[in-house]
């Protein structure tokens, strides 16, 4: 029988295939749809978009049957052969003990758990680069918005929306890192929510607010964007898919919080700035000491939820 780095090699090559051009041999009819990702129709299951090949991962996914994994995985799915023949498939090669038995199970699942923590750490390793690229693109957009961006108490807009809210009497310092941008591109998804569609596209250009997130240094790591409608004093209401937030975040905001004003000893955290602004403007804090700040969200504020309870 063959020798362990024997095998191993076998299944280097194996996986060293391109999966693209293995799954359009395979009667994939596939077309770009983002960058490294290709879809189209399942070669097992059929649809129209349910099947997709990442060229950067090595790995495809089909929502329709569920086949998922390496292009070794792919080629047992396409065709039902065993893990063997599939790497016989993709070498050209025969088997490298020649014989015609299968791998005893032992061996095959030693195979198997190899490829799985080669396969992982690829994966690993490419979101790792994918996420420093994405923290990259992130501060680039933010340090660009943020140029584009005036204060809102500056804006016609930006003041009608506050006044819409009840909050234009807010303090100008209290508004240092509350800005107004007249043209930010809004990405989301085009369908009505119903086809699992996950494309996302570009849908409208709109005014939108856009507080700054800070960590506990003062630096900048994100924007929370309030996206408004262009014609009345109001968030924007998409037409389109349910899933369309009015308000999205811009970089990170895990760790940190939009401030109104210095932050002093004494700090008042909210959900979101509306709302600190909103009791500020109440007037139902007696302690001139305390300071505001919001936290996005109610996840950024006090983390996941443990439980659900039902509504009485």
């Amino acid at each position: 029988m063959a020798g362990r780095d024997t095998w191993d090699r076998f299944w280097a090559d194996a996986r060293a295939a391109d999966i693209l051009m293995v799954a359009q041999s395979r009667g994939a009819r596939l077309k770009n749809v983002a960058a490294n990702e290709w879809a189209g129709p399942c070669p097992v299951c059929g649809g129209d978009d349910r099947f997709s090949v990442n060229t950067r991962k090595g790995v495809f996914n089909c929502r329709g049957c569920g086949g998922r994994g390496s292009v070794i995985d792919l080629v047992m799915l396409v065709t039902g052969c065993s893990v063997i023949e599939a790497g016989e498939r993709l070498t050209n090669e025969p088997r490298p003990d020649h014989s015609r038995d299968e791998t005893p199970k032992e061996e095959l699942a030693r195979l198997r758990a190899n490829s799985a923590r080669i396969d992982m750490r690829r994966r690993e390793e490419d979101d790792a680069k994918a996420e420093e690229a994405k923290a990259r693109r992130d501060q680039e957009s933010i340090a660009d918005l943020l140029e584009r961006a005036v204060s809102i108490d500056r804006s016609d807009k930006g003041m009608a929306y506050l006044k819409g809210r009840w909050l234009a009497s807010s303090s100008p310092r209290l508004l240092t890192d509350i800005r107004y941008v007249e043209e930010l591109a809004y990405w989301g998804y085009r369908d009505n929510g119903t086809s699992g569609e996950e494309k996302l596209v570009h849908l409208a250009t709109l005014p939108a607010v856009a507080a700054v997130i800070r960590d506990v240094r003062g630096e900048v790591i994100g924007l929370a964007e309030t996206y408004l409608d262009k014609n009345e004093p109001r968030k924007w209401i998409s037409e389109g898919s349910p899933r369309n937030s009015p308000k999205k975040v811009r970089g990170h905001k895990k760790g940190g919080m939009i401030r109104l004003g210095r932050i002093g000893e004494t700090l008042a955290l909210s959900e979101g700035w509306e709302n600190a602004l909103a009791y500020i403007a109440l007037g139902l804090c007696d302690n001139e000491g305390v300071t505001f700040a919001a936290a996005v969200d109610l996840g950024n504020l006090s983390g996941r939820a443990t439980g659900t309870i039902e509504h009485p």
